[in-house]
């Protein structure tokens, strides 16, 4: 099972589509009997609202392990939207420890 994040857009960019790819991936959970691959093919931008919406929600609700286990993240391979990444998720999960 393959997201491709650029069919919501190629610049992600607000909490309310965050709250969607979030809540996409969590039924799409439900169902998949594999590990789900997120693909940033020809993402080119993420903001830290969008990210923290939908993978430090995510992270946060289902535990770091399960999402390890759940979700492979593929074609992430700028390195500012490895950065908006990493940050946003931290900053959420520091909030909670």
């Amino acid at each position: 099972m393959r997201v491709t994040l650029s069919d919501w857009g190629k610049s992600l960019g607000t909490r309310d589509l965050g709250e969607k790819v979030r809540m996409h991936l969590l039924n799409e959970l439900e169902f998949s009997k594999t590990p789900i691959e997120v693909s940033f093919c020809d993402v080119f931008m993420i903001s830290s609202s969008f990210a923290d919406e939908c993978f430090g929600k995510l992270i946060l609700g289902i535990g770091k392990e399960q999402f390890k286990r759940c979700f492979q993240i593929i074609d992430l391979n700028d390195k500012d939207l490895k950065l908006v990444l990493n940050r946003s998720v931290k900053q959420r999960l520091a909030e909670v420890n």
